[in-house]
Parts: C-alpha cells; structure tokens; sequence
C-alpha cells in the first residue's frame, strides 16, 4: 500500500488538521457498547495517570482534491464517531464529520455529537439501524458523564482525551485506489 504520510497526532491536532468525509461505501456506525467502555475506560486510565499518553488507534486518511481541506475517512469512522460522542456527552465540541449521502447518520450525528438539538423533530423521519447507535452511543457516554462526580471531573477527562490520546494518521497516496484498501481492511 502506498502511503504519502504517517503521523501520530493527538485527537485535537487532528480536529484542527482535517475536515471529514466518510465516503458512502462505509458502513454506518456499528460500535456497540463494548467497544464504548473500552473507549471510557482507555480515557479513564489515562486520565489516573497524570504524565500518560494513551494510543488510540490508526485511522487512515484520502485526499478528496487539491483544492479541498476534506479528506476521505477511509478507515477510523467507528473510532472519530465514538470520540466525538464521547466529547460531547463531557461538554465539549463533537468533531465534524460529513457522511456523505447518507442523511439518516448525518442527522443523528449532528443532533448528538455537534449539539443541533435544532433536528429533534427530524429524528423519527432518519431512523435506521446505524443512526440508533449512534443514539444509544450518545446516552451511554452521557450516563457515564452524568455519573461523573462534577464538571472539573468531565473536564479532565476533554483534556486527556483531547490532548493524550493519540491516534496514528494514515495518509493514502492521491493515486492509490482507496475502495482496495478499504474492502481489503473489512475482508480480514
């Protein structure tokens, strides 16, 4: 696989680095709540040790045009999805992320991770199978939030994960087809 660029960045560095597109062909979020306490309980440890840094995972990155700031989010969606919730169940800004012809995630994405409690009404008419985890995501982060002794608590832990926790940024080569490396992570 050709690759123009590998970094590791913290979550914040790559908010302010990329904007986000997941393309159609990726599958609609489907982390379940195992993989949320593993998420909570990765920031959780972190934030226990004041001098620690925590590896987040790789997410894998194409360039969608030379004139364009967006980047295709080849692999990494459950992952940037999961955090951004996670930040805004703590009171912190969500990540934007566009889903790309798919207006049933954007929608609830938005409503929960981005705060546009504006789309409310809008729910009911984008339900699927993917935009309720995305649901059920966003009220799972918030009880454990909730849960949290005060907001000096949420806010320790929007500062580990948004500066100790770090993510591996995969930047795919403009010439490399992304629908081979993505079919070829989901077929392993």
């Amino acid at each position: 696989m050709s690759f123009n660029s590998a970094n590791l960045f913290s979550v914040e560095e790559v908010r302010n680095t990329y904007a986000f597109v997941v393309p159609e062909f990726q599958r609609g979020y489907a982390w379940n709540r195992d993989q949320w306490l593993a998420l909570w309980d990765d920031v959780e440890g972190t934030a226990a040790r004041p001098d620690a840094q925590h590896y987040g995972g790789t997410i894998m990155l194409a360039e969608r045009g030379a004139d364009s700031g967006d980047v295709d989010l080849v692999d990494g969606q459950q992952r940037m999805t999961s955090i951004s919730l996670m930040l805004a169940a703590l009171g912190a800004d969500g990540i934007p992320i566009v889903f790309r012809n798919n207006e049933p995630l954007q929608t609830y994405y938005n409503y929960h991770a981005l705060n546009q409690k504006s789309l409310g009404p809008s729910l009911k008419q984008h339900a699927s199978y993917y935009a309720k985890n995305i649901a059920d995501a966003a009220a799972f982060f918030a009880e454990r939030a909730a849960a949290l002794a005060d907001d000096d608590a949420r806010q320790k832990l929007v500062a580990v994960l948004q500066h100790r926790f770090k993510l591996f940024v995969l930047g795919v080569h403009k010439d490399f087809d992304i629908h081979v490396a993505f079919e070829t992570i989901n077929n392993r």
